[in-house]
C-alpha cells in the first residue's frame, strides 16, 4: 500500500492508498502537455509503501543432528582441467563431510592449467541434542534475522514482531 509520494519529475499513476506490487510502474516519464505534445523523460520520485509478510520458523527441543567428532583427514591432489590425478583411488568415507580448497599454480607469474586440490574430511556422528526453551528461541531469532538479511536487505523494516508458541515439544 502506497503511504507517501514525492514526485519530482513525471506523472504519478497510483495515488496514496493504492495497492501495488513490486515492479509496478508507479511514476511515468511519459508526459502530455496542454497542446497534446507527448514527451519522454526520466521519472524521478520517492515512493514509500508498506506491506505485511509473515514467516514461520520452528524447532523441536530435542533433535538428531550430525556433529563433527574431531577426527579429520586431508588428501592432496593435482587437477588438470576437470581430471583429478592421484596415485591412489579417491574413496569418500561414510560419516565424513568434506571441504575442498583449490589453489592456483603459477610458473614465472603465469597461471598453469593444473591446480592443487586439498580435500579435508571431518568425521561426523549422529547425536541427540537437547536444548532449553531459551536456547531454541535464540536460534530461531538468529534464523529470522538471517531471513530478513537475505530477503529484505534492500527494504527498510519499519516494524518487526516476533512471537513464540510451544506445541508438541516444538517452539
Amino acid at each position: 500500500i502506497i503511504v507517501n509520494t514525492e514526485v519530482y519529475r513525471g506523472k504519478l499513476l497510483y495515488p496514496v492508498g493504492s495497492a501495488v506490487r513490486e515492479g509496478d510502474l508507479i511514476v511515468s516519464g511519459i508526459i502530455e502537455d496542454s497542446y497534446g505534445k507527448i514527451t519522454h523523460n526520466n521519472a524521478d520520485a520517492k515512493i514509500i509503501a508498506e506491506f505485511y509478510e509473515a514467516a514461520d520458523f520452528s524447532m523441536p527441543l530435542v533433535t538428531e543432528e550430525t556433529v563433527k567428532t574431531g577426527k579429520t583427514t586431508e588428501e592432496k591432489y593435482v587437477r588438470l582441467f576437470s581430471i583429478f590425478l592421484s596415485d591412489r583411488q579417491v574413496n569418500p568415507q561414510e560419516n565424513y563431510i568434506y571441504d575442498t580448497e583449490i589453489h592456483n599454480v603459477k610458473l614465472f607469474g603465469l597461471d598453469m592449467p593444473w591446480k592443487i586440490c586439498v580435500v579435508k574430511g571431518y568425521e561426523t556422528t549422529q547425536k541427540t541434542v537437547e536444548r532449553t526453551m531459551n536456547d531454541v528461541k535464540k536460534l530461531l531469532l538468529q534464523q529470522a534475522d538471517e531471513y530478513e538479511r537475505n530477503f529484505y536487505s534492500h527494504y527498510e523494516i519499519v516494524k518487526s514482531e516476533k512471537t513464540f508458541s510451544f506445541e508438541n515439544n516444538t517452539v
